[in-house]
């Protein structure tokens, strides 16, 4: 009995120091961005990633509070949040879809419908980008940017 407690707790030694090599504490701040881990059907495995949002206060136990859409406030755990690092442009090109005009989003913010884009830049007054007028994937076919 004593050889075996012995070797479970050398054993359990290893196992912890294994674990620790790769883990790592945390820490989230008020004002960071992240992501968080949403589930999109009973299926834990089809769940995603969405974000950026705000971590508006850290709580005890691992939790924050999350702003998730406009006054929308939630409580979740760490291991639900990923801490998010905004890319460094450094002169590149950014690729960027702005949207104007009547849109219609479901209650997660996705949208579910465009408005409809005129074909000539003269409906619009001198100022006005239209959809024919935005350059689109210059590495891509003709099939392809269709």
């Amino acid at each position: 009995m004593k050889f075996a407690n012995q070797n479970s707790s050398v054993a359990q030694a290893k196992m912890k120091e294994q674990y620790d090599k790769a883990s790592s504490v945390r820490e989230l701040k008020p004002g960071d961005s992240v992501l968080v881990l949403m589930p999109t059907s009973n299926n834990k495995l089809f769940a995603t990633w969405k974000g950026p949002m705000k971590v508006i206060k850290a709580c005890e136990n691992d939790n924050y509070e999350i702003q998730i859409t406009g006054k929308r406030i939630v409580k979740m755990h760490i291991n639900s949040l990923r801490k998010y690092n905004f890319p460094d442009t450094d002169g590149e090109r950014v690729n960027m879809m702005v949207i104007s005009g009547d849109i219609e989003a479901d209650e997660e913010g996705l949208i579910t419908s465009l408005p409809d884009f005129p074909d000539s830049c003269s409906a619009g007054g001198p100022n006005a980008t239209y959809l024919n007028d935005l350059t689109v994937g210059e590495q891509l076919t003709a099939d392809q940017r269709t």
